[in-house]
């Protein structure tokens, strides 16, 4: 699978079309605070690190799958370096829990919040408003991951209709890396 960015060939989001992001498409700035303190703005820190990115956008430290995916990604962190690939996740989670999980699990990449679904809007992540069918989550995003070439070009979609062991986004950098060179 080689990118174009000419190319017409629709990333598939859960078995459905993304209507308006298509491989090799430029993929929108945010710009978020981290649970470390800092804040992230895209554009700028793709400044100073012009390399690859997988954004893993994720439900919350409340989601035990979620959980153990990070968990799995900070296992691979060496596997991501090597390829000059920069980590960062993004959640709707409250940032206290956030941190608190991220210390006890030993996650070393960034991770945003966003309260304000900016993120997930711009990168039209499925998320779940006030109106979710169930109280106990509240407002949160589903799982999705986006693979940026140096560029900011769409790679890689995927989202939560593909379950754990075959989603890993290692899993994905690995099978594409064997047609684009990273």
């Amino acid at each position: 699978m080689a990118i174009h960015e000419t190319s017409d060939i629709v990333i598939e989001k859960g078995g459905s079309s993304m209507s308006s992001f298509k491989l090799g498409d430029k993929m929108p700035n945010f710009s978020l605070p981290t649970i470390q303190g800092d804040h992230i703005d895209f554009d700028k820190h793709l400044e100073e690190h012009q390399s690859w990115h997988l954004i893993v956008f994720f439900r919350g430290s409340w989601c035990p799958v979620c959980v153990e995916e990070l968990k799995e990604l900070e296992q691979q962190q060496s596997y991501f370096q090597d390829k000059d690939i920069h980590l960062m996740a993004i959640s709707t989670d409250n940032p206290d829990d956030l941190k608190a999980f991220a210390d006890k699990e030993g996650l070393s990449f960034p991770i945003m919040y966003d309260h304000d679904l900016t993120s997930l809007k711009a990168y039209e992540v499925h998320y779940h408003g006030e109106d979710a069918p169930y109280e106990d989550h509240g407002v949160h995003g589903e799982p999705a991951y986006f693979l940026l070439n140096e560029k900011v070009k769409c790679s890689i979609s995927k989202d939560k209709q593909v379950r754990l062991a075959d989603r890993m986004p290692t899993n994905y950098v690995k099978s594409f890396s064997t047609s684009v060179k990273i």
